[in-house]
Parts: C-alpha cells; structure tokens; sequence
C-alpha cells in the first residue's frame, strides 16, 4: 500500500489480507491451546498480525484484532481470546512502526508505554475473574511450599543439618506469602516486563519476516481503477464532428454518414 495518506472504510484489499492473516492468527493459537505438545506454534502468532500492520492501516488491524478474538474465544475459550489480542499488540506494533519506517529508539520508547498498560489490563481481568485468580494463587503457593518442604527434607539429610538450604526454603515460603498478598504487584510487574520482553525478540523476528517481504507489492487491483477515474480530467464533452463518415468493409452503403 502507498504512503499516502487513504481515509474512508476498509478497502477490498485491507479486508482480504486481514481475513486471511487473521484465520491464520486463530489457527496457531487454537492449534496451540487444544494442543499441548505444540504450544511453542503460538510463537508464531504475532507474525501476521505484523505483516497486517505493515500492509494495511490501522483500523483493519483493529478490526482483525477484535474478529480473531472473538472467533478464538468461541473455538477454544477466554485463554485463547487473551493470547489472540496479546499477539495482537506485540505484532500489531512492530507492523505499525516498521510501516512508518521507524528505528528501534521509536520501538523501544513505545514499548515502554506500552507494556504499563498491558500490565494493568491483566490485573484488571484477574480482579474481575475472582475464581481463576484464587486457583492461580492457590496453585503457585501449593507449588512454592511443596519446594520448600522438597528443600527442608534434603537439608535434613545433608552434613551439618543444611542450614543453608533450609535459609532457601524458608526464603521461598516468605516469597510465596508476598505474592499471594500483593498478588496485583507482582502480577502488574511480571507482565510488563514480559510484554516488553516479547516486544523486543518480536522486532527481531518478525521485523526480519518484514523486510524480506516489504519489497512485494501490495497493490489493491480492485480499487486502483476508480481511484484513477475519480483523479482523471474527462475530455472535452459535447463532441461536435464535422464531415464524417464510416463504412464497414464489404458494405456497400456506409455506416455513418455526414
């Protein structure tokens, strides 16, 4: 797509290159959720989200964003609705600004707004999900304390009592205690620093599956034909003919006569 600056709705063009990189969007993350031993597919996510990004404008990434998310939440249910939308906005912004043609200090600046937001939206879901944060909490201190005790049974059976092992377990009971209680900080903490995470090693990737395709065009064929009819000048009208005239090969009278 050019440069210039295009308004109005989506395009036949737009709608076709979202519908297409959008289903693919949903299929890794279904295939990744349904499936565990493919859960590293959902990598390749952000991917097309990107190329939409880079191709189109950004309400058709919007506009794919919400449609894939609602498709995955039906197929395989909020978990993958969340995923869709994550990899939405990690491929959705390397997309944009490799669009624009920005340098990694513009990435690198928007990250940093970016992923505050993030990580309040995920404090957000999970004080609105109050059973699915209680089974979170619950299980990660099941699984802190049964380490620790894992820890306090080795200490006992090393030389020495283990004094120092035992230090570990009980720092990991006082960790564990910490996060169940100001679960929101350190869930807050543990999501921007992932989302900025993922949005560098998505410049890197992604950003090289841009580049090699930038140099395919992308030209909406479509609607290139009313766009010229619309800029062109039509010729002088009415026409006036003066002493004309036509006649069909073979024929004896003419066709057009002045």
């Amino acid at each position: 797509m050019s440069e210039e600056h295009i308004a109005g709705p989506l395009r036949p063009h737009e709608i076709a290159l979202a519908a297409v990189l959008g289903g693919l969007t949903v299929a890794t993350i279904v295939v990744a959720q349904v499936l565990p031993i493919l859960t590293s597919v959902a990598l390749l996510a952000p991917v097309p989200m990107a190329l939409v990004g880079q191709r189109t404008r950004p309400r058709a990434l919007i506009a794919v964003v919400v449609a894939a998310a609602g498709v995955s939440f039906a197929l395989a249910g909020l978990s993958a609705a969340v995923s869709v939308v994550g990899a939405g906005v990690i491929g959705g912004l390397v997309g944009e600004l490799k669009r624009r043609r920005r340098g990694l200090w513009s990435f690198a600046a928007a990250s940093l707004l970016v992923a505050p937001i993030m990580g309040g939206l995920s404090v957000l879901v999970f004080v609105v999900l109050v059973p699915l944060r209680r089974l979170l909490l619950e299980s990660l201190e099941n699984t802190v304390t049964g380490f620790a005790k894992a820890l306090d049974e080795i200490g006992t059976r090393l030389p020495g009592g283990g004094q120092a092992v035992g230090q570990i377990a009980d720092g990991l009971r006082t960790m564990s205690t910490a996060i169940v209680q100001y679960w929101w900080a350190w869930l807050w903490l543990s999501s921007a620093t992932g989302t900025v995470l993922s949005l560098f090693v998505a410049w890197w990737l992604v950003g090289g599956v841009i580049e090699r395709v930038r140099a395919i065009p992308s030209v909406d064929t479509l609607d290139e034909p009313s766009r010229r009819i619309a800029v062109s000048t039509p010729g002088p009208l009415p026409v006036e003919l003066e002493q004309v005239g036509f006649r069909y090969p073979g024929a004896r009278e003419p066709a057009l006569r002045d």
